[in-house]
């Protein structure tokens, strides 16, 4: 469990401005911290709502949020019922 917190929290353009003063792509970021391009790229345009998963700990690694990042173990896929779609 990682916590983050700023005195003064980044808006969208201040995150995106950071991103660029340091050189950094977006893509390449959110794979640095593996997380899906798509939803950092919301983020900095303000379109997501940063409540849960990748938005909301895109928007906290930037600073735009505090809050915490905690990585839950991912429950196993189950097995798809192959019985049921064999034809009849």
């Amino acid at each position: 469990m990682e916590k983050h917190s700023t005195a003064q929290l980044k808006t969208a353009a201040e995150a995106n401005a950071d991103l660029k003063r340091k050189g950094i792509a977006i893509t390449v970021w959110a794979r640095a911290h593996g997380l899906k391009i798509w939803a950092v790229r919301d983020v900095l345009r303000g379109h997501h709502q940063m409540l849960r998963g990748d938005g909301h700990k895109a928007a906290v690694l930037l600073g735009m949020k505090e809050g915490e990042i905690v990585d839950l173990p991912t429950p196993p896929r189950r097995a798809a019922n192959t019985a049921n779609h064999q034809g009849a």
